[in-house]
């Protein structure tokens, strides 16, 4: 008996792009997914970029282009229960992310598409065994199973400047989810005694999932950009620890890029920050440093949050597992 393809879509809001997402996309379609919508997010900014790229991968035929114009916030403004979010969509953009996807679902139910992940352009899906690939992983999916959240892994960059991280980066931190409780803890005990700082990932630990469209009658708003439904640890929904696919994140890849970051195109923002945004995490020490005037310090932030260039951190992680060494995209990228 022949198993009917799975039809898996994926949906990501862009800004900036640059020629390292023709990798992006050719990670995804070599995996056969068979929808890729791609918003853009400024469209005078990207649209001829895009243009080029989705032809250089030859994905005319499965790659749809939405500008975020009048017409997109319109549809956007239509969905259900969005209005929180477009109060906040014109300065925050995980509002923007969460309507889009919601505008897009609609597109991926009337193409008839089964599964739907939402990504970012520094992120990726790729099989963890290549016994387990996405669209076969999707299709052995119980029924009852609505949602499948995959860990993230998050990248470590051993160079200053990157020109393309889906190629160059293999040095990945663990996702928690592959880590036992003691393990977990411990990894961030090392980690703070080592630093002073509190978290080892830079962005999150939480994953990204695909939901099942079978049984959604109409496209809805997700319940946040890593998850679409509001309950994780129920039945229906599937925390992948056991091989199948992850996620590849790779932020902050690049020194120039991440100053650019906090002195560039959100300098404007930084005064409005105040005690409460100043946590143990790099976003906060990034805005404070700013803010108190010693923007020259974040190469070495940098360097110290992102590169793990402590004296002994990244040797004692990577003895631990806590930190391990994997081409995960060599077959797809060949």
């Amino acid at each position: 008996m022949t198993r009917t393809p799975c039809k898996v879509a994926i949906v990501s809001i862009v800004r900036g792009l640059d020629d390292s997402f023709l990798s992006w996309l050719k990670v995804h379609l070599l995996q056969d997914v068979l929808r890729i919508y791609l918003v853009l997010d400024a469209p005078s900014e990207d649209l001829e970029t895009a243009r080029r790229l989705i032809s250089a991968a030859s994905a005319q035929d499965r790659v749809r282009l939405f500008l975020n114009d009048d017409d997109f916030k319109a549809k956007a403004r239509a969905l259900p229960g969005v209005e929180a979010l477009l109060e906040q969509s014109a300065q925050v953009v995980v509002a923007r992310q969460m309507l889009a996807v919601g505008v897009v679902m609609a597109a991926a139910l009337e193409e008839g598409m089964q599964w739907l992940l939402h990504l970012d352009s520094d992120e990726v899906v790729a099989p963890y065994d290549c016994d387990q690939p996405l669209l076969g992983y999707l299709a052995a999916q119980p029924s009852k199973i609505d949602e499948v959240i995959f860990p993230n892994f998050e990248v470590v960059p051993e160079a200053e400047e990157v020109s393309d991280p889906f190629r160059e980066l293999t040095l990945f931190k663990k996702s928690p989810y592959y880590l036992r409780y003691r393990e977990f803890e411990h990894l961030y005990t090392a980690w703070k005694g080592a630093s002073g700082r509190f978290k080892l990932f830079n962005a999150y630990i939480t994953g990204k999932s695909a939901l099942r469209l079978a049984d959604v009658d109409e496209a809805f708003v997700p319940y946040s950009v890593h998850h679409f439904l509001p309950m994780r640890f129920t039945d229906n929904v599937k925390i992948e620890d056991e091989g199948g696919p992850v996620i590849l994140h790779y932020p902050h890849c690049g020194l120039e890029r991440f100053v650019g970051r906090f002195t560039g195109f959100n300098a404007d923002r930084i005064d409005t920050y105040d005690e409460s945004s100043f946590g143990d995490d790099l976003y906060g020490l990034a805005r404070k440093t700013v803010k108190e005037g010693r923007a020259d310090e974040l190469p070495e932030l940098y360097r110290r949050a992102v590169m793990l260039q402590e004296p002994g951190l990244r040797a004692r992680l990577e003895r631990r597992g806590y930190v391990f060494r994997r081409d995960f995209l060599a077959d797809l990228l060949k």
